[in-house]
């Protein structure tokens, strides 16, 4: 089930761009990782196929309080120690408990195909290839949160978006991406959730593949052209609540 559920949190890192592969990558946050499973099935063609969703422009209510980082430098990568992640550009903070594993920012900078996690490599990492990992985290038991960014100014023409916008251009792709990648049960629904002490707009995702099941709440923070996607999974809702409740806003 471990190397299922983390597969699950690379397709829900990629809505926006193309269809995510099945391989995924390491199995376990704490394992070694390799370029090539998080250089990410996104890399290719991106731009093309998220552009091609994503002409609307912001009409509709944001769903979600966008945080106060500052944009006009480009997207600056949070803190991650061994049981915390702080992020200023989005506004969210996390005390982990001593059953999660934190991936580190070696391998993170990794699973991105950069040497290390500086501004200045993330922004190019974003600029070319439009996603980004900026957390991965999660437990022996499988429960697991990521955050993925998005480079609005590839793969929407620099046109910012609000959570609920988000999700309404990802929503009609999330079916065929998931079987794509060989889950065999796909049940998903556009929500609300409470997170970070306001309602957010958020798609809940229900998956099974050889006799096995597991749930997902993604949740977009928008951020001027740039989207912080975050993404719960679990075995069921209350590990989810559970995870979910360790993020606060700052």
């Amino acid at each position: 089930m471990k190397k299922k559920i983390m597969t699950i949190l690379v397709c829900a890192a990629v809505l926006m761009t193309t269809a995510c592969d099945k391989s995924g990558i390491s199995s376990t946050p704490t394992g070694s990782s390799s370029n090539e499973s998080s250089s990410t099935s996104s890399n290719s063609n991106s731009s093309e196929s998220s552009t091609s969703s994503s002409e609307s422009s912001s009409s509709s209510k944001n769903s979600s309080t966008p945080p106060d980082g500052d944009t006009e430098s480009g997207f600056a990568h949070g803190t991650v120690t061994a049981n915390s992640y702080n992020s200023e550009f989005l506004g969210i903070k996390a005390d982990f408990a001593d059953d999660w594993t934190m991936i580190t920012d070696d391998i993170l900078a990794q699973n991105n195909g950069i040497t290390d996690m500086s501004d200045e490599n993330v922004n190019k990492a974003l600029n070319t290839n439009a996603i980004l990992y900026e957390l991965i985290a999660g437990t022996e038991t499988n429960t697991n949160v990521n955050i993925v960014i998005e480079n609005l100014n590839v793969t929407n023409k620099g046109n910012p978006l609000t959570g609920a916008e988000y999700i309404e251009l990802a929503f009609p792709n999330i079916e065929a991406q998931f079987k794509a990648a060989g889950f065999e049960s796909v049940e998903a629904e556009k929500s609300t959730v409470s997170f970070l002490g306001s309602e957010m707009a958020c798609i809940n995702t229900k998956l099974t593949s050889e006799d096995q099941e597991a749930v997902q709440k993604m949740i977009p923070l928008s951020n001027g052209t740039y989207m912080g996607i975050v993404t719960f999974t679990g075995s069921n809702e209350e590990e989810i609540s559970s995870a979910m409740s360790m993020f606060q806003k700052i």
